[in-house]
């Protein structure tokens, strides 16, 4: 099983690779939410291998296989350096630039490496993204990050003020529109005034966990076309 040394321990990834022959496949790099591991991801990665990607994969710190306390992730440090490991790994192939694609927690530590070290990344997919204040009273489900976000709020405030701010990377966030943990329209204000190549969807009918979701195939043809769009070579 294949690991590497992250910030505070081992930290376990999974790669899928692109499906029939392509030259240079794109490569994305994809971080789960709060309480998910990589492995819940096999389905859609494969839709995205079916596209022309090859995907790669961590477990975030007490989650899946990497080490820690269970269902506690850390430091966004801790977070963001794992990240910037694993996208180095993925990208040692000296072909295209990685993507990072992010869901909810996993779209803002995607979104803080991207600000800090934008020359690895090609781009930014972020599905999901809790830019926008939780909706009151709303109970948690499996893959929601109501919790964690409550807790880290200045933190993701502080990652949105400088994603807005710097548009030197490209960037395609996708929202549900019915999802009951981040509502889509505060998320579209909150992402008000962000220059640059900057594309937002909003899927009727979907929730907040739009990879696992009826719109999943959608979803990966948006990824697809966003990702063919981008020049990547390094």
């Amino acid at each position: 099983m294949p690991f590497f040394a992250g910030a505070s321990g081992q930290v376990f990834y999974r790669r899928w690779r692109c499906a029939g022959s392509v030259d240079r496949p794109a490569v994305v790099v994809l971080l789960h939410g709060l309480g998910q591991h990589s492995g819940d991801y096999g389905r859609f990665a494969r839709l995205l291998t079916g596209r022309g990607m090859e995907v790669w994969a961590l477990d975030h710190v007490g989650h899946g296989m990497t080490e820690g306390e269970p269902g506690r992730i850390g430091s966004m440090d801790g977070l963001v350096e794992n990240a910037r490991r694993l996208t180095d790994l993925a990208g040692r192939g000296g072909g295209r630039r990685p993507v990072l694609v992010g869901h909810s927690l996993g779209a803002v530590v995607a979104t803080d490496q991207a600000m800090r070290i934008p020359e690895p990344c090609a781009g930014l997919v972020l599905s999901g993204v809790p830019f926008a204040p939780p909706v009151p009273g709303r109970s948690p489900r499996p893959g929601d990050d109501a919790p964690d976000v409550v807790e880290r709020r200045a933190e993701i405030d502080d990652v949105r003020r400088r994603f807005v701010r710097d548009a030197r990377v490209p960037a395609l966030v996708l929202h549900g529109a019915d999802d009951r943990i981040v509502p889509a329209e505060g998320v579209v204000r909150a992402l008000h005034g962000r220059g640059g190549d900057t594309r937002i969807v909003v899927y009727d009918g979907a929730g907040h966990d739009l990879p696992h979701e009826h719109v999943r195939v959608a979803v990966a043809d948006a990824i697809a076309e966003f990702t063919a769009g981008l020049g990547g070579a390094r």
